[in-house]
């Protein structure tokens, strides 16, 4: 015997707000991932090498929010 669900619009909507949330919250933390490992790895440089790369130390934070997409 076969059960049918009747699916009403305003729950098909609830469910694909509630999908599109959970993707953007993934995607976020894919982001901050992204942010995290290039800020720790801008870190770990001297202030020579940093120089050699042109960059600022005061760059760093912005360096690795562009890298996340931010």
């Amino acid at each position: 015997m076969a059960v049918f669900e009747v699916v009403s619009p305003s729950r098909v909507a609830f469910m694909a707000a509630i999908s599109a949330r959970v993707e953007m919250l993934r995607v976020r933390y894919e982001q901050y991932k992204v942010y995290r490992r290039t800020l720790s790895e801008l870190e770990m440089l001297d202030a020579r090498d940093l120089r050699d790369l042109g960059i600022g130390s005061g760059d760093i934070q912005r360096l690795a929010r562009e890298a996340a997409g931010w």
